[in-house]
């Protein structure tokens, strides 16, 4: 089966883009929203990692560049334009919030804004799907936005962490195993500890347990995810699980 996007498509989707961002700040519509929330969820989906590996980016071929073939090129470009959906979402919030000013109007805006936790996992988890050069800091960039909002908007969750974890261990195994860059494989390790930290430190408190109360089902989720699509990766959900079985001894819930 021939996975590869038809030309129409990969049209289609950069028109959007464009349309939207043509639009006038406060003018886009809940069709345009609905529409824009559509094709991030498809471009971020996992399905699209699948049709990679079905697709013949296996075993020896995978010992090439990341960039040498069209998968790669197709995911770079996929998460790119996530990211500029999710950038013209957040422009469309920010200007939104500032000419809200009236209590009728802000009892008006009060749906849940298009651009939220959700919305920035889903650009963080296009990221670490494209698994090419620097998609692992674009994806820890997009985290560390999401935590610099969260004074408007619910902090980053698990998934938030997790995408950015997989990114920079994915990073790190391309480094060791395809580049031979011991050096940028131990940074790009550094950095997926340090994801797991910052998750520890937002999401693990042992002092409050009603954190964990939807935990066991979202790492379980990530679990049984990654082990359909990192093959060849075990390690990553397996230090995944390792750190969050040894962080959350001593709290009140288990979380897996």
């Amino acid at each position: 089966k021939n996975t590869t996007p038809s030309k129409s498509f990969e049209v289609d989707k950069l028109v959007l883009v464009e349309q939207v961002e043509d639009v006038p700040l406060g003018q886009l519509s809940k069709e345009q929203k609905r529409d824009m929330l559509a094709l991030m969820r498809q471009l971020s989906s996992m399905d699209r990692r699948r049709d990679d590996l079905v697709g013949g980016r296996t075993s020896s071929s995978a010992n090439s560049s990341r960039e040498t073939n069209s998968y790669a090129r197709q995911r770079r470009q996929d998460a790119s334009i996530v990211e500029r959906l999710l950038g013209r979402l957040q422009k469309e919030e920010e200007y939104t919030s500032e000419i809200v000013s009236s209590t009728a109007e802000e009892e008006n805006n009060k749906a849940e804004p298009a651009s939220n936790p959700r919305t920035y996992n889903l650009a963080i988890k296009a990221w670490s799907n494209a698994n090419v050069s620097g998609a692992a800091q674009k994806a820890e960039r997009i985290l560390s936005q999401a935590k610099s909002n969260s004074k408007v908007l619910p902090s980053p969750d698990i998934y938030s962490y997790a995408y950015a974890y997989a990114a920079w261990y994915q990073e790190h195994i391309f480094s060791a195993r395809n580049m031979g860059n011991e050096r940028a494989a131990s940074a790009a390790l550094r950095k997926a500890d340090e994801v797991l930290t910052s998750m520890k430190q937002a999401l693990m408190d042992p002092s409050q347990p009603s954190q964990s109360s939807n935990i066991i089902a979202d790492v379980n989720s990530l679990l049984i995810l990654w082990s359909s699509i990192y093959v060849d990766t075990p390690d990553l959900a397996e230090k995944f699980l390792l750190f969050v079985e040894k962080e959350s001894r001593g709290a009140e819930q288990e979380w897996v």
